[in-house]
């Protein structure tokens, strides 16, 4: 696990999860330093990413017990997927999360960095 990476990602993910008590909505955009193709979305429900894979989602994700338990709440193949998250996740939790994501869907190794952008989208 890229424990940097997850650590580097917590504080933006805060700023989600607290912005989204009330009647916000927030996101945290995480991209791959330099390739903006590569990102995760953080929402205070949700993750968004691309999904360059053909294959149902269910079967990557099972690749690794992080994310073999996520449901998935919309996907296209070669597109886009959404995941709902657990609920009562931690920031620390859903920055375990994204990190698996890099590694399992994008193929990064434990030395990726990432740019973070928070949102507020309402």
């Amino acid at each position: 696990m890229g424990a940097f990476q997850s650590a580097g990602m917590r504080p933006a993910i805060v700023e989600v999860l607290d912005g989204s008590r009330g009647d916000g909505v927030w996101c945290a955009t995480f991209e791959i330093s330099g390739d903006p193709s590569r990102f995760v979305q953080v929402l205070s429900n949700a993750l968004n990413l691309p999904y360059p894979i053909a294959a149902p989602p269910a079967h990557v994700l099972s690749q690794d017990e992080r994310l073999a338990n996520l449901a998935v709440m919309e996907w296209k193949a070669n597109d886009y997927l959404t995941l709902e998250l657990p609920l009562g996740a931690s920031a620390r939790d859903i920055a375990n999360l994204a990190d698996a994501l890099f590694q399992v869907i994008f193929g990064c190794g434990d030395d990726y960095r990432v740019d973070a952008k928070v949102t507020q989208l309402a």
